[in-house]
């Protein structure tokens, strides 16, 4: 008996785990979903990490600046290991953006993903900046001294 990999399609295994999975979070009437290389965290097919043959994720970057690109490649399903591969950007706002567009357009990747990883990476370099923090506006009255 050889070792065989049975491969199932991206269809079925959305109908297997569509109701059934333990990424699923149900808040309020709306669906969520906590998988990896999940951008837009809705439990939909376009959007699942799990189902999809090429699926992109954004992370932050464990020293707090920049981004962790990571991409599942088509091929080699049966490679757990070699599946994934990772580019980490560290350069702030619009270059970081330019370089996610660079990495998802270089193999024509997944072209509908685009807009949602580039709202990610700017939503998480808008968390990283720290430069809106509103500070407590000072009056412009004199103070008046209590005896």
């Amino acid at each position: 008996i050889t070792n065989s990999y049975i491969e199932m399609s991206s269809d079925l295994l959305w109908e297997v785990l569509r109701k059934h999975t333990a990424y699923t979070v149900k808040n309020q009437g709306t669906t969520f979903s906590k998988e990896p290389n999940n951008l837009t965290n809705r439990h939909t097919y376009r959007s699942s990490g799990l189902t999809n043959r090429k699926t992109v994720g954004i992370v932050p970057n464990k020293d707090g600046k920049g981004v962790v690109v990571s991409i599942k490649k088509s091929k080699g399903r049966n490679k757990p290991a070699r599946l994934q591969s990772s580019t980490t950007i560290d350069s702030n706002g619009r270059r970081a953006l330019s370089k996610v567009k660079r990495v998802l357009r270089s193999g024509i990747y997944r072209m509908d993903l685009e807009q949602d990883a580039i709202r990610r990476t700017s939503a998480i370099l808008r968390s990283q900046s720290g430069k809106n923090v509103s500070k407590k506006r000072k009056s412009r009255r004199k103070q008046v001294k209590s005896a």
